[in-house]
């Protein structure tokens, strides 16, 4: 059980990596090159707040996947 708790772990921290190295790279265009990204306030503050729902719903998904992995119901494994 040791390795799946890992396992899930290894791949939040790499999900949730690509998610924040995509948005610096989004915040990095804007700045430095506004023209090749048409991208306004209000689109990159949407941006950024669709990469926090979907590291919050990774995350969700891996408790629950632990979860029933485990067969623990009454403890909170992350």
């Amino acid at each position: 059980m040791k390795v799946v708790k890992y396992v899930l772990s290894i791949i939040f921290l790499l999900y949730t990596g690509v998610l924040i190295v995509m948005y610096i790279g989004m915040l990095y265009l804007k700045i430095d090159k506004p023209e090749m990204k048409n991208l306004n306030l209000e689109g990159f503050f949407l941006s950024g707040l669709f990469a926090a729902f979907l590291v919050f719903l990774d995350y969700l998904l891996i408790k629950w996947l632990y979860r029933n992995l485990s067969g623990n119901k009454a403890s909170n494994p992350i």
